[in-house]
Order: C-alpha cells, then structure tokens, then sequence
C-alpha cells in the first residue's frame, strides 16, 4: 500500500570563547581561556500508510495506519577552561604545559509511536536518556631550540570526545543499545621544525602513536540498522612531513602528507559474543580513516600602498580509500577537492572571496544508513560532500 514517509533533521548551535594571552618575548609565556557550546537537534520522521487503518489485522492497534512516528528533540551542552605556560631556558630548551578541564551533559527524549515501534500501538512511548562526564586533558611539550631556524621536540598530550544516544529502533532490533560512552587518546609524538635558506624553505616532520580507548564506532544489526558503540581500543601512528618553498619572489608552494596505520588492538567482549550469535556484525578496520593523505597550495601576495596585500591561494587535497558500513563493510573510493580563494590584507582587516569544490564533485564520504540494504543491497549509494560554493568573508582585528 502507498506509505507517506517523511524525514526531518534540524540543529542550531551556539559556541563561544574567550582567551587571554601574553605579549613580548620574555622567557616565560601564557594562554588561558575558557570555552562555551550548545548544540540543538531534532530527528522527526513520518511512516504512515492510511489503508492500513482500514484492514481488520491493524485496525486495533492503528485506525491510522501509523507505522512508525517518531520526534527524538536532542541538546548537549559542553565547559572548558583551559591554561598552558611555556618557559624558554638559557640552554635552548623549551618547556611548554598544559591542561584543559571539559564538563558536558546531554539529553535525548525518544517520543515514539505505530506498528512497528515498541507499544505497537498508535499510544505513545515517551523514554528519555541523558548522559555527562567530566575530565582533564594535559599536555606537555619539550623542545630543543638550538638556532632560530631549527627545533626538535617531544610531545604528550591527551584528547577526548563526548558520548552519545543511538536513535530508537523498532523493537524487532531488541540489540541496539541506547547510548555509548565517551572515547579517549594519548598522542605520543616526536618532531622537528627546520627553517632553510633564509627562511625561503621550510620543513616540518613528525611521527605519532595514538592509543585510543572506547572507540565510538558504527556497526550493523541483523535487524538492517546500525549503531554507534565502543567497539574496544586501537592504536594509531604514522609519519606527517609538511614542506613549504618560496619558488619565486611572491610565489610560495605548499606540499605536505601523512601515512596512518590505524587498526583495533582489543573488541569489547559483550559486542564479540553478540557478533559470534550473529546478532551484530563488527566492522575489521577502523571506519573512516583513510591511509594516505596528500594536499599541496600555490599561493600569491603582491604589496599595494598603503601597507595592503593582495592574496591568491590555489589549493587541492587528496584523501585516500577509507571503510565505512552500511548492511555490509564498503571501500569509499579516494577523492580530492580543489578551492581558490583572492583578497586584499592589511595588518587589521581583510577581506577574502572564496570557492570551495571548483570542480562541483561528488565524492564518497559514506554509505547510506538510511536506506534498507538488507531488502535491496547496494553499496554505491552515498553521502556526498558539499556542492560548489561561492562566499565573501571579512576579517578586523580590534
């Protein structure tokens, strides 16, 4: 029978910060701040076949024909502050800590409704979810700086990203849990900064090891829907090298890329038994994290009076394959986008017209969970990036 189905996703967001900072070059500086976000969404969907309503099997449960409604409102409201101190020794080291305290609390309210929600009725199931954390991300940083055209350093520093709420499913995917924790990393990485040439050549290396514990992660059901858990911990690292070159006078070229070996070291034992029962499918490869990255910029600045500067700045990145999932593990094929940008620059203000995506190109950047691959498999349908986009921005600086 015909079904009226209708999707909407909207969010706002609000976000705010303030930094205080040190000025001159005595051995000992600073920067402390503090930091404000909040996020609305609603997810509201329509499944409604009115025929239904006429049929005697449904006609107790939905005179309507409502199969699934739904109306999931969501906010999370997230605090930092945050400090660090950097103090230059006499014998070319330079020490530099920090710490950044975050606190978050989020909500969902999951209102839902039909045949196939979890009442199985047109009576409406109201369950509401909420979670909060709160932590200390350090930081240090030590660094030889033996000339001014050369430093070697040693970092450690921690990250970490907020939980979340899967959206309700029908009951038929009784697996699916509602909600999953926080993720953390450690970011181990050594480095050099080298200024060659006058300062016409620059080149920036480093490699990182990442331990990352609590992967969010998506994963697919038996049920045809996907969600979002720790999967376990995994290990990252890779080399990163940045090279920029004056070519001519006013010209520079920009070239840098990095290698990522990511893969999981541990799988949460309550997800391998449900994968060993077939009820969930857990995904080899970490998801959306391509192995290869490149991206490379031309850039122009030509002086006009009155201390202006106009700027060019041609650039294209290149992301390699990465894996996502759907109903079944996808290869999203590699892709790069191109964008220009040309302004005019004081030491003040600026101001800067942009296009992003020159080329107009749609690009894998996942698999479509919206759509029932278990009922009609297909693995090339795609979410895409934004389209081509013209803008003017402007830039003062009190």
């Amino acid at each position: 029978v015909p079904i009226n189905f209708t999707e909407k996703d909207t969010s706002r967001q609000f976000s705010a910060e303030l930094r205080l900072a040190s000025t001159g070059d005595a051995p000992l500086q600073w920067i402390a701040g503090a930091f404000y976000a909040s996020l609305r969404s609603a997810f509201i969907d329509t499944n409604e076949a009115i025929a239904l309503g006429s049929l005697p099997a449904f006609a107790a449960n939905s005179p309507n024909g409502i199969v699934y409604d739904a109306n999931n409102p969501y906010k999370i409201d997230q605090f930092a502050i945050f400090g660090e101190g950097s103090y230059a020794f006499a014998n070319h080291i330079k020490v530099t800590a920090g710490a950044r305290y975050f606190s978050y609390k989020s909500q969902v309210n999951e209102w839902q409704n039909g045949l196939a929600a979890n009442t199985g009725t047109e009576v409406p199931v109201t369950p509401s979810f909420s979670a909060s954390a709160h932590g200390i991300s350090p930081k240090i940083n030590v660094a030889w700086e033996p000339t001014g055209n050369y430093t070697m350093y040693a970092q450690i520093a921690k990250g970490f990203r907020p939980g979340g709420f899967n959206l309700p499913l029908p009951s038929s995917c009784a697996v699916s849990k509602e909600t999953y924790d926080p993720d953390t990393s450690w970011d181990y990485e050594v480095g050099e900064k080298a200024r060659l040439a006058d300062g016409r050549l620059t080149i920036n290396a480093d490699y990182y090891y990442i331990k990352w514990r609590n992967v969010q992660q998506a994963m697919n059901q038996g049920c045809g829907y996907t969600m979002t858990q720790n999967m376990g911990d995994a290990t990252s690292s890779g080399p990163e090298v940045e090279i920029n070159a004056l070519l001519v006078p006013e010209v520079r070229l920009a070239l840098g890329g990095a290698i990522n070996h990511t893969s999981f070291s541990s799988i949460n034992a309550d997800l391998l038994a449900l994968a060993n029962s077939s009820l969930i499918t857990i995904p080899s490869a970490i998801l959306n994290v391509p192995k290869y990255t490149f991206s490379s910029s031309l850039s122009w600045q030509h002086p006009l009076e009155h201390n202006r500067r106009l700027m060019a700045r041609l650039s294209d990145s290149w992301v390699g394959p990465s894996n996502d999932i759907s109903f079944a593990r996808t290869t999203l094929p590699a892709y790069h986008l191109t964008a220009l940008r040309v302004g005019v620059h004081t030491d003040i203000w600026s101001v800067t017209g942009f296009m992003n995506n020159i080329f107009d190109k749609r690009v894998a950047l996942s698999t479509n969970t919206t759509a029932f691959d278990w009922v009609i498999p297909s693995l090339t349908r795609v979410a895409t990036n934004q389209p081509r986009t013209i803008g003017l921005e402007a830039d003062y600086r009190f």
